[in-house]
């Protein structure tokens, strides 16, 4: 089975695809997270279609620290 470049036959894969599928059918917005590599990008441009007007947010560090955002005596690096 394949959702636009994505391709797996797999059980969680098939679930996959029946949310992107949803998604696409929609005018939500995404917010797709996952660690480099995964196919967030394949998955971002597979759910976008031409008459979709949906926002989509691409994450592999959802909570990363600003250290300028960070208050006096913080520490970012945790």
């Amino acid at each position: 089975q394949a959702f636009g470049s994505l391709v797996g036959v797999s059980l969680p894969m098939r679930a996959t695809f029946a949310q992107l599928e949803r998604a696409a059918q929609s005018d939500i917005t995404v917010l797709l997270e996952g660690e480099t590599g995964t196919g967030k990008e394949g998955a971002a441009q597979a759910v976008q279609t031409d008459d979709a007007d949906m926002d989509i947010f691409l994450s592999s560090e959802p909570f990363r620290h600003n250290r300028a955002a960070a208050p006096r005596g913080a520490r970012p690096d945790r």
